[in-house]
């Protein structure tokens, strides 16, 4: 009996920590965007590359924490495209892609995009500002979510492939951070 009830806490406190991290669906772009649509919900893209070692920091760091995982569940339908297998180096290619880990949130188009390999507070200040924006273009009066940078920053970036560059840190290039206005 103590094994059954140890076994049970067990699978309990698994299942509890998988629901608190990001969860990327397992669909294609096509299935991802028409999913969003349905969900009224905005499409979270991550471009990665397996042998990244940025990408691999974000996986371990940032996308496990509770906090970020509540934010894109309640606002995005997350996925994720490798960049060397043919649909991430097509979406690579289409959304001028040339650093990864490179994270697009979009509608039918890109609001934005986040570039390179951020610490969870940064990427979530990132995030709520690409948000923020998108609720001032579709109408909304509603500010940003508390802590979000929306509006302190001076200018707006056009990213190759369209939307606004949110920033510019280490990816390919292992160059250091360099914020671009948002």
């Amino acid at each position: 009996m103590m094994k059954k009830m140890l076994l049970f806490l067990l699978l309990a406190g698994c299942t509890a920590a998988a629901g608190a991290q990001v969860r990327f669906e397992k669909l294609t772009m096509t299935e991802a965007c028409a999913e969003a649509r349905r969900s009224g919900k905005l499409l979270f893209v991550d471009l990665y590359a397996s042998w990244c070692p940025p990408c691999r920091m974000m996986d371990k760091q940032v996308f496990p924490r509770h906090d970020v995982g509540a934010l894109l569940a309640e606002h995005c339908v997350c996925v994720k495209f490798d960049i060397d297998r043919p649909e991430g180096r097509e979406l690579a290619r289409h959304y001028g892609v040339a650093a990864v880990p490179t994270y697009l949130i979009c509608t039918a188009e890109p609001l934005g995009r986040i570039a390179g390999a951020v610490d969870a507070p940064q990427f979530m200040k990132d995030v709520r500002t690409l948000l923020g924006r998108h609720r001032k273009a579709s109408g909304g009066a509603d500010a940003p979510p508390a802590g979000s940078s929306a509006g302190a920053s001076d200018a707006s970036d056009a990213a190759p492939g369209g939307g606004a560059a949110v920033s510019q840190r280490q990816g390919l290039s292992g160059a250091a951070a360099q914020t671009r206005g948002v």
